[in-house]
């Protein structure tokens, strides 16, 4: 329910075309927000940072994340760390980074 209002935020945020950060850090995210979220970052095209840490994104939020980053060319910090994403959801993101993403942090 978090995750859905923030994403309907985050909708007009990035409709303005102005959202370079986006920290949504310690908000008990799990699989389903991320990927309501996610079907709006990849429309975020001036995204650079994004804070994902500390929530509870599992193994099919990070291949919905994958995704993502595909997508999002201008992202270049991504932090996941302290999530439950196992070693198949961390496989899910280093193939993005295997297919040329690169990141900074």
């Amino acid at each position: 329910e978090g995750a859905e209002r923030l994403a309907t935020v985050l909708e007009e945020c990035c409709s303005m075309k102005e959202t370079h950060t986006l920290d949504v850090s310690t908000n008990r995210i799990g699989n389903r927000g991320l990927t309501r979220l996610c079907s709006v970052i990849g429309r975020c095209t001036k995204l650079q940072h994004l804070n994902l840490a500390d929530n509870i994104i599992g193994v099919e939020g990070a291949g919905r994340l994958a995704e993502v980053l595909r997508e999002c060319k201008g992202i270049v910090q991504l932090n996941l760390r302290m999530n439950r994403l196992g070693s198949d959801g961390i496989a899910s993101i280093a193939a993005v980074l295997g297919e040329g993403k690169q990141l900074s942090h």
